[in-house]
C-alpha cells in the first residue's frame, strides 16, 4: 500500500454505521462474513488495481479482531 494513501479504519466504519442506522451488527455473523472473503472468485472493476491477497488478508485480520467481542 502507498503510504501517502488514507488507510480504512473498519472498526470505526461499524460504529458509523451503528450510529447512522440503529443497525445492531452481529459480531458472530459479521467475522464469519470476513472469513468468506476467501473464498470469493467473482471480483468487481476496480477503481485502482489491488492485489487479491491483500485485501483478504485485510479482512481475515478484522475477523481475527472480533474475537475479543465475540468471547468477552
Amino acid at each position: 500500500m502507498n503510504r501517502h494513501e488514507p488507510t480504512f479504519n473498519f472498526s470505526y466504519g461499524l460504529q458509523k454505521r451503528y450510529l447512522e442506522f440503529d443497525w445492531h451488527i452481529d459480531p458472530i455473523q459479521l467475522g464469519s462474513r470476513l472469513l468468506a472473503a476467501k473464498d470469493a472468485s467473482d471480483f468487481p472493476r476496480m477503481l485502482r488495481e489491488i492485489d487479491h491477497q491483500e485485501w483478504r488478508n485485510f479482512f481475515a485480520k478484522e475477523a481475527e479482531k472480533l474475537q475479543k467481542k465475540i468471547f468477552e
